[in-house]
């Protein structure tokens, strides 16, 4: 949707899960030599002004990203994205949306794949990521651009999915672009956020069950809930992760990683985290 700017929620807890998710996979990736693609359907501005109007406004970031910066006993697999975290905070209170993850976790022979709609955050993208050679940024509808650009060169790699969710038909869009995905790129990740929020109950369901079974890899889900659902209109209490075609011991890592975060960004005694598997490797 086009009114959309996520500035307003720019190092929130959703978006820690979200990126400290994908930082594990790209990790992952990375211990090959292989060369590989990052796709990104909705990829934002790449940086945030955590101290401008937008997020001044709403405040998330106090109650998220803030929180983790400096804290000790830091499970070993977040670090790369906190220490990344760390650094653009100190340098200007700026903190990485998934493209600036991404840039950062990759190697100079991958290859980065980014689209955005809105005319403002696509202005914003294409001058954060001007320097990059590497990266290809696409002025395009996320959806239609997954499909009509994959299998991408090099065919390893990953695809990032998460609109904002203001529209009722994008839950029904993620889950058919994770099914499009496993038909024309079947060795892919695909890595999908969505929000968990009370009222979106039914279709977080649906979601979860067009993404099942769609990859023989399996799909894993992680879920962060720094709030309890509790009274009236919940709002957003959480969010959570399924990614096709998880490497390996990626659920080790999350296992690791999840009650940390759950832990650390909890709220009140109504705080949790969940990891499991949607559906199992065949």
């Amino acid at each position: 949707m086009l009114s959309y700017q996520h500035g307003y929620h720019a190092g929130n807890h959703a978006d820690i899960l979200k990126h400290s998710i994908l930082s594990l996979v790209l990790a992952r990736l990375a211990e090959k030599p292989r060369p590989f693609t990052y796709m990104d359907s909705h990829a934002g501005a790449g940086y945030y002004d955590l101290n401008g109007e937008k997020a001044q406004k709403t405040g998330e970031a106090a109650t998220g990203i803030l929180r983790l910066l400096g804290l000790d006993g830091i499970p070993g697999a977040l670090r790369p994205y906190l220490a990344l975290c760390e650094r653009l905070y100190a340098d200007g209170a700026r903190y990485p949306g998934s493209p600036a993850v991404a840039a950062a976790l990759t190697r100079p022979g991958d290859n980065l794949i980014l689209m955005e709609l809105h005319p403002a955050e696509h202005e914003r993208l294409k001058a954060a990521m001007s320097r990059d050679g590497r990266v290809h940024v696409h002025h395009r509808d996320g959806f239609s651009a997954l499909a009509a650009l994959s299998p991408p060169t090099p065919r390893r790699g990953l695809a990032l999915v998460d609109p904002s969710y203001e529209t009722d038909g994008d839950y029904a869009s993620v889950g058919n672009a994770a099914r499009t995905l496993a038909r024309r790129w079947p060795e892919g990740i695909v890595a999908i956020w969505y929000p968990l929020v009370a009222r979106r109950d039914r279709e977080t369901r649906e979601l979860k069950e067009l993404v099942a079974g769609t990859s023989p890899g399996g799909v894993l889900c992680a879920e962060l809930c720094p709030t309890g659902a509790e009274g009236g209109d919940w709002g957003l209490y959480g969010s959570g992760m399924l990614v096709t075609n998880p490497p390996w011991k990626l659920d080790e890592e999350i296992s690791e990683v999840l009650p940390w975060l759950g832990r650390a960004l909890a709220a009140n005694s109504g705080g949790h985290s969940e990891l499991f598997w949607l559906s199992q490797p065949k």
